[in-house]
């Protein structure tokens, strides 16, 4: 019975060297590669585009986004062109898959954002511009990212 103690450790640390072996074939089956901008980005399987599009230093609006809550994807500012697809789609929102190549910044991009805030700037109930949130406000600081005037 004493004999078998160290065949079951060894068995044990040998079992141990094969994980350690097999674990950065599967931290690298984890990753997904894709592009944003131009720039390779590597995300963990099931991020989303707007992580990608963060990691990758680019920078997409959002208004209604926020980490702790799911995603609803109802302001539409995080839209983003992806090659392939035949509209854009909500970056907070869709998962990141490999070889995706994502546009943040199109000038068809940049118009639609800019319209959707003035959708967003009549049907808000204070004169947002002049709002005493003193750029405080999220709506606020897009309006002026966007360069958006009032109308």
């Amino acid at each position: 019975m004493m004999n078998r103690i160290p065949a079951i450790k060894d068995a044990a640390i040998k079992g141990t060297k094969v994980i350690a072996q097999q674990a950065p074939a599967a931290v690298a089956n984890a990753l997904v590669n894709l592009r944003v901008d131009g720039r390779a980005v590597q995300v963990e399987r099931g991020a989303t585009l707007l992580d990608a599009i963060n990691k990758s230093g680019s920078h997409v609006p959002t208004l209604c986004y926020h980490p702790e809550f799911e995603p609803r994807a109802v302001c539409r500012m995080c839209l983003v062109d992806v090659k392939g697809a035949d509209k854009p789609l909500p970056a907070c929102r869709t998962i990141a898959v490999e070889g995706q190549d994502i546009r943040t910044n199109s000038e068809e991009l940049r118009s639609f954002r800019r319209r959707d805030l003035q959708f967003l700037l009549n049907r808000h109930p204070n004169d947002c511009i002049r709002c005493e949130a003193a750029g405080q406000c999220k709506l606020q600081s897009l309006v002026q990212e966007e360069q958006v005037q009032d109308m």
